[in-house]
């Protein structure tokens, strides 16, 4: 199978460079996007999975997951790509809120590198 494509909207530099090691590391192909409007831009269904920050300076993580969900809605579910809300706020209305509008997990800061591995190996299936 190929390598999984991975975006990582993600603000935070150390943030950044830690996903980025921690996928580089599994054998993913990782892009960075600094902010929502950025990452809107480069998002497409070439991407298997995009993490989402959900506390972005410019537009939130929501709004974010929002516009992605509406833009492959005409993709066939496989086709789509798997989107994971990461955020320190792990309260159960965050949870609510990102399964909600259609996210398909959620990821506790600081990472979780079991549960983020356990995810990756369900998708690579």
């Amino acid at each position: 199978m190929q390598s999984l494509k991975i975006l990582v909207i993600e603000d935070d530099f150390v943030a950044q460079a830690m996903m980025t090691m921690l996928l580089k590391a599994e054998g993913y192909e990782v892009v960075i996007a600094d902010c929502g409007l950025k990452a809107l831009d480069l998002a497409s269904s070439e991407y298997h999975v995009i993490f989402i920050d959900i506390g972005l300076p410019d537009i939130t993580g929501i709004e974010v997951g929002e516009k992605l969900i509406a833009q492959f809605s005409h993709l066939a579910d496989k086709e789509q790509p798997i989107l994971i809300a990461l955020t320190a706020n792990t309260d159960t209305s965050m949870k609510e809120a990102c399964a909600a509008i259609g996210l398909h997990g959620f990821i506790d800061k600081p990472f979780d590198v079991g549960k983020m591995k356990i995810i990756l190996d369900k998708i690579k299936r």
